[in-house]
């Protein structure tokens, strides 16, 4: 089994230079469930990497896409809990802030997570239930995925 994740580039490159390469990742057993039996269509569209990935790649060129404001927030929330953690010091928390805050649109722009199970199964955590999009869903939280555990994919357009 493979699993898949969407992120932006800029959560990319602060887990690899800031979290010693550690990743947080939802994730999910399909890559896009638009194209699946309808009745395996457990994933909505908010769970969907494949629309993720779509929806990342069109709003890396809107400074005022709700996708890029809400991953702007979720960065900081990370930043703030590896804080919290002593993952990092407060002169990192507050050069990531800076940077979160000043990025560019372009900063955000996709990357395909390609997980493989195996690699993982040790580390994968079921998401609560309250937490996923529908109750049928497949989404699982890797809290700590090594970059030896993934390869990326960028695509410079989908179809």
């Amino acid at each position: 089994m493979i699993l898949y994740s969407t992120n932006s580039s800029i959560a990319y490159k602060i887990n690899e230079e800031f979290y010693n390469s550690n990743h947080y990742v939802w994730c999910s057993p399909y890559f896009d469930c638009n194209k699946m039996d309808f009745s395996l269509r457990n994933n909505p569209v908010s769970s969907n990497p494949y629309n993720i990935y779509r929806d990342f790649l069109c709003s890396a060129k809107d400074e005022n896409s709700r996708i890029v404001q809400d991953n702007r927030k979720g960065l900081i929330h990370g930043v703030k809990a590896k804080y919290e953690s002593g993952v990092i010091s407060e002169k990192q928390k507050e050069r990531l802030l800076f940077m979160i805050k000043n990025a560019g649109v372009e900063e955000f722009s996709p990357i395909l997570y390609v997980i493989p199970y195996d690699k993982v199964q040790d580390i994968l955590i079921e998401a609560p239930l309250k937490k996923k999009a529908n109750i049928f869903s497949k989404e699982y939280i890797i809290p700590m995925l090594p970059r030896k555990a993934f390869d990326i994919i960028i695509f410079e357009e989908l179809k």
